[in-house]
């Protein structure tokens, strides 16, 4: 609820009337009064209208009236998960053209790998973490090219990568300073990646807090599983 005008006006006729003069002729007489009128828009989308009398202060009446069009979006039972983007940063990147256009179009797609809560890609349907070979096939792209822009991303500070051992695959981080799924972080060594000694230098440092809750056990195909049961 809040109040949308408070304003002031006129209320003739509020008052009235008769002095009788000599000669047996009457003179109307008529007092107008300045209104205060504030008008507040209920939960139910109402309008509700008080009148306040200027002068003394004493409230001379209210009242309800009809339905506002709004344009609050209705909250929803259910609302679907989200990636948040972070748009100082993006724009960052963006205005800075810090980024070649297959870059760019590569980021944009790999968010839908990103892990609840977690910076760490993983396969939208499965859950595990993916290497390029793997983003390479879901995106229905060549390994050659999104290995290679992998690592133009990973030299920038987009992307993190790691190998669980010598002749491994690498494994992929998203930046969480640009996108992330979910509001609290469940490991703040996801967090502390791209913070310590990070090639990219973000315009605002996003500050997530730890996940304490059953919550962080939720996994990814999980949330994809409930989307898919959706459709």
């Amino acid at each position: 609820m809040f109040t949308l005008v408070n304003t002031f006006f006129t209320l003739a006729n509020t008052m009235s009337g008769k002095v009788k003069l000599l000669g047996g002729d009457y003179l109307t007489t008529r007092r107008t009064k300045r209104v205060i009128m504030d008008e507040t828009i209920l939960p139910d989308g109402r309008i509700k209208r008080e009148f306040t009398d200027e002068e003394t202060g004493e409230r001379v009446g209210s009242g309800t009236h009809g339905y506002r069009n709004t344009t609050r979006k209705p909250r929803e039972l259910e609302q679907p998960p989200f990636v948040r983007v972070w748009m100082p940063n993006l724009l960052k990147l963006v205005k800075g053209k810090e980024l070649k256009q297959g870059e760019k179009a590569l980021l944009f797609d790999l968010l839908v790998f990103l892990d609840w809560q977690s910076t760490m890609l993983v396969h939208p349907e499965k859950g595990h973490a993916v290497t390029a070979r793997d983003i390479a096939s879901y995106l229905d792209l060549s390994v050659g090219f999104v290995s290679e822009t992998l690592t133009c991303l990973h030299d920038k500070g987009i992307i993190g990568k790691f190998s669980a051992g010598k002749g491994r695959p690498h494994k992929y981080h998203l930046n969480c300073n640009l996108a992330f799924y979910g509001k609290n972080m469940n490991d703040m060594r996801d967090y502390e990646r791209f913070n310590t000694d990070c090639a990219f230098s973000p315009s605002i440092v996003v500050q997530y807090k730890k996940e304490e809750s059953g919550f962080r056990q939720i996994r990814r195909d999980i949330t994809t599983n409930m989307l898919l049961k959706k459709r």
